[in-house]
């Protein structure tokens, strides 16, 4: 059986690196100081192929913080999540640095602005945010399984996912999905050898692939 990728995510917040403690961010502190998501990202360049950052202010406030992202990028790929709702957004990932922009499903309003954007770049991964179903503002999305889901967006020509699990993480509704899917997970550490051999990398918190204050 293939062992997937490791895979950090970095969130940021505010200019400053966070991680979840409870319902709360916490500041990433480096010598009692914050330490800088810039710097952050130069030590996973270390050890690692790839990296997911996630601009929590682009994604509550619905529009990407370009002057942020544009620090961030170093010898790593990035694999940018800045909130996208339309297809204008993808252009500002990519111009700050993004190697692949990520398409949050929560965030997502249609399939046809999704086909927009993959008509601009090839370099699209759909997030699909579970919680006991897919999270969607869009009802026609919401209401599909997983798989179904997957199979949709690998006919209009998206084929890397990461199935972000916010709860109830269950590994078996990727059984289904087609064979030209790339996936990706959300996870543990410890998980590495139970998401199954369908998945390509298992994406952790930075907390548990770097030592944090």
């Amino acid at each position: 059986m293939s062992i997937p990728e490791i895979v950090p995510s970095l969130s940021v917040k505010d200019g400053k690196g966070v991680i979840v403690e409870g319902k709360a961010y916490k500041t990433i502190t480096k010598n009692g100081r914050p330490w800088p998501p810039e710097n952050i990202v130069e030590v996973l360049s270390k050890n690692y192929e790839k990296a997911v950052v996630l601009d929590i202010n682009g994604i509550s406030d619905g529009k990407p913080h370009f002057k942020m992202l544009q620090r961030i990028t170093g010898d790593i790929k990035l694999w940018i999540d800045g909130g996208v709702r339309y297809v204008d957004h993808i252009y500002d990932l990519f111009m700050a640095g993004a190697d692949k922009v990520i398409v949050g499903t929560k965030t997502l309003r249609s399939l046809s602005e999704l086909e927009k954007m993959l008509s601009l770049s090839e370099d699209i991964v759909v997030s699909v945010d579970y919680a006991e179903g897919v999270i969607s503002p869009n009802p026609e999305i919401a209401k599909m399984s997983v798989s179904s889901l997957i199979r949709r967006l690998c006919e209009i020509g998206c084929y890397t996912f990461i199935i972000s699990y916010l709860k109830n993480v269950d590994y078996t509704l990727l059984s289904d999905v087609p064979a030209d899917a790339s996936l990706y997970v959300t996870g543990h550490l410890s998980d590495r050898e139970k998401v199954g051999k369908k998945v390509r990398g298992l994406i952790v918190s930075i907390g548990e692939v770097v030592k944090i204050e």
